[in-house]
């Protein structure tokens, strides 16, 4: 940027005598030429005598021009009692030190004005270079608030993103392990079931063949072998053992094929090696989150699950069941005395509905809009992330769907979702 600077040349208004003699002086030079031997000085500017001193009769006198800035601006002259080169150097001299005064005075008044103007020129340089600075200090201000809100935005991106990709990086990870454990339980777990349905022919066998031996063969022994043998049996409890195998028996197999149900459930939950859209059963995909979700069931919780007819969707099932994970645990863990969800599920136009309801405490209409933000949570410091139902909305939006929640009058929450039947979605 240029800047345009101007030279000026400070000439002040002109001056008269009056301006220019102080007084004081003047009078003091005057009387010197009195005590010099003239016998009195005058001063005049072009109408009158300004300043005079007297000393006595004076027939003879010399007057010179007083100038000023090159221009005559009045005289000074000197009387004497006689003429000659007496009196005309008191005049020379009377001249040369009223010159000298006004020459000085006029340097000053010069000076005077220069610096004056100078310092008003600055003074107001100064006020357009501070208006100028004002004004940019106000746009610097301007785009520092702007930058800073930009970041902060940049930064919130940021941490969303990362949230996520943890969040998928976490649940990649629990998918590899749960399919990994799945394949190393399911052989053992298969060899148990298998043994203990062969156990349990054997058992019969042998439960066949004791009783057997005790009803035909104990009489026909002698008294006393027969005595021991049926101390022994009561000792034994073989009676017992007899009335109580089968149940043993048949809860263990019961155990072992529910483990072996969980393994599968969480296999098929984790939908490892699947990607992109294929055909997804809903209510096979909340039965299995349920299921894995089975741990967290606290004692006294009731789940009802009304699972109605609803076709097969084309989408990803991983994100659905992301989804469904995140609201049924968000609802494990309200804080309720007699805690119920009901899950719920069915057609509505051309929609899957699925529905999950509590009995909690609601949620506040003043934080209702807020809880699908990242980060948002009602819980204390340490206990949640704040993410669960924003990944829930995030997964249910892939899959080409809507989630909404409403609070009934009686109390509660019911999360609402909802995906087009007719559409592909990855």
């Amino acid at each position: 940027m240029s800047i345009d600077r101007k030279l000026e040349f400070i000439i002040g208004e002109d001056k008269n005598l009056t301006q220019l003699l102080e007084v004081s002086e003047a009078l003091m030079v005057l009387d010197g030429a009195v005590r010099a031997g003239a016998c009195g000085a005058e001063i005049s500017d072009s109408n009158r005598v300004l300043l005079a001193a007297c000393g006595g009769e004076s027939p003879f006198s010399a007057m010179r021009a007083i100038l000023v800035e090159g221009e005559p601006a009045g005289s000074v002259v000197v009387y004497a009692a006689d003429s000659g080169a007496r009196l005309e150097g008191i005049a020379d001299m009377l001249h040369a030190a009223l010159q000298t005064l006004i020459n000085g005075a006029m340097k000053r008044m010069l000076t005077s004005e220069a610096h004056t103007t100078i310092v008003n020129q600055s003074y107001d340089e100064l006020l357009e270079t501070n208006e100028k600075l004002s004004g940019s200090e106000r746009q610097y201000r301007e785009l520092a608030a702007s930058l800073e809100t930009k970041v902060q935005e940049r930064t919130e991106e940021l941490k969303r993103a990362y949230a996520i990709m943890l969040q998928k990086e976490k649940l990649a990870a629990v998918g590899g392990l749960a399919a990994g454990m799945a394949h190393e339980i399911n052989n053992p777990i298969g060899f148990v079931i298998s043994n203990l349905n062969t156990l349990t022919k054997y058992a019969t066998k042998l439960k066949e063949m004791l009783e057997f031996y005790h009803t035909n063969c104990e009489p026909a022994i002698p008294e006393d072998l027969a005595r021991q043998a049926e101390t022994r049996w009561r000792e034994l409890k073989i009676g017992y053992i007899f009335t109580d195998l089968d149940g043993l028996v048949n809860q263990s197999l019961d155990g072992a094929r529910r483990v072996q149900k969980l393994v599968a459930d969480m296999k098929g939950f984790s939908h490892v090696g699947e990607t992109g859209a294929v055909p997804t059963d809903i209510n096979l995909e909340l039965e299995q989150t349920l299921s894995v979700l089975c741990h967290e069931v606290r004692a006294g919780t009731v789940i009802e699950c009304n699972l109605g007819s609803v076709p097969t969707v084309r989408l990803n099932p991983a994100l659905l069941s992301q989804a469904f994970l995140q609201i049924i645990r968000n609802a494990l863990q309200l804080k309720a005395p007699a805690l119920k969800i009901v899950v719920t599920t069915g057609q509505q136009g051309d929609d899957a509905r699925i529905q999950i309801a509590d009995n909690g405490p609601g949620i506040p209409p003043d934080i209702r809009d807020h809880i699908f933000e990242p980060f948002f949570t009602t819980k204390d410091v340490g206990q949640g992330t704040g993410m669960g139902l924003s990944l829930a909305e995030q997964a249910v939006q892939a899959c080409g769907g809507k989630i909404s929640i409403t609070c009934p009058p009686e109390g509660g929450t019911v999360f609402t979702v909802t995906v087009p039947i007719g559409s592909e979605h990855s």
